[in-house]
């Protein structure tokens, strides 16, 4: 990840990428990016980064896609976004979305990711009307949905099969200049908690964030019956 040049400006397949900027959401938009690179292996992809945070774990969870040419802010997203060959981004709960698409030029240099995003548009056609409306309700339908048929939101992600998302599994290597830091932590089986709660969103909080009794609680529980397992809790921060 070091092109100093837009994307569109090499020839090739040019993508831009962006996920909202929740943590959890950026780590499960990996699959989606994943996607398209199998689809276009030689594409060149510049994501969309909002905020100091959201630049620093986009480069820590996608950095070792090779794939990935530059971070670009938003003015530029929007400056630029009809120059790429494909806009994509993942919104919250379990949405692709095609923003701009070059169908032409996709069908020409990558026809298995122009069928790919063909079907995609079908499928988003077919499930919501707008994206405002998707906003309010089908979030909300997509976890119904996903407890009641045992989905997961990488299904969702894949708009039934347009992209191909086999598995619930996102591997994140960890970056070699950290290495020798995770090593001192002496971690053998252990697990992450995030609690989603910045100072702006106590007040209101969010609606899905847990009150922070039940994450005592949740953490007792889980010690008592795994003991052997560490809990850390990853801070948020920067954004």
């Amino acid at each position: 990840m070091d092109g100093r040049k837009f994307a569109f400006e090499y020839g090739g397949v040019s993508i831009v990428f962006y996920s909202i900027f929740g943590l959890g959401d950026a780590i499960v938009a990996r699959k989606v990016l994943e996607a398209l690179v199998e689809l276009a292996p030689d594409c060149l992809v510049d994501v969309v980064c909002a905020t100091e945070g959201h630049t620093a774990y986009t480069k820590a969870f996608y950095g070792d896609i090779k794939n990935l040419n530059r971070l670009i802010v938003i003015p530029e997203y929007f400056e630029h976004e009809k120059k790429y060959d494909l806009a994509l981004g993942v919104g919250g709960c379990h949405a692709t979305l095609v923003k701009f698409a070059n169908i032409k030029r996709l069908e020409a240099l990558a026809p298995a990711l122009a069928q790919s995003v063909l079907k995609i548009i079908e499928y988003n056609d077919k499930n919501f009307v707008t994206e405002e409306s998707w906003r309010t309700y089908i979030a909300l339908r997509n976890m119904i949905s996903a407890k009641i048929l045992g989905k997961s939101c990488c299904e969702f992600l894949s708009c039934d099969g347009a992209l191909p998302i086999r598995d619930n599994k996102i591997n994140i290597p960890l970056a070699p200049e950290y290495q020798s830091k995770f090593d001192e932590l002496k971690l053998d089986k252990y697990i992450t908690i995030y609690t989603n709660i910045s100072e702006a969103e106590k007040s209101p909080p969010k609606v899905k964030t847990w009150p922070i009794r039940y994450w005592h609680e949740y953490v007792a529980r889980m010690k008592n019956r795994f003991p052997q397992i560490e809990i850390i809790q990853c801070e948020r921060g920067g954004y």
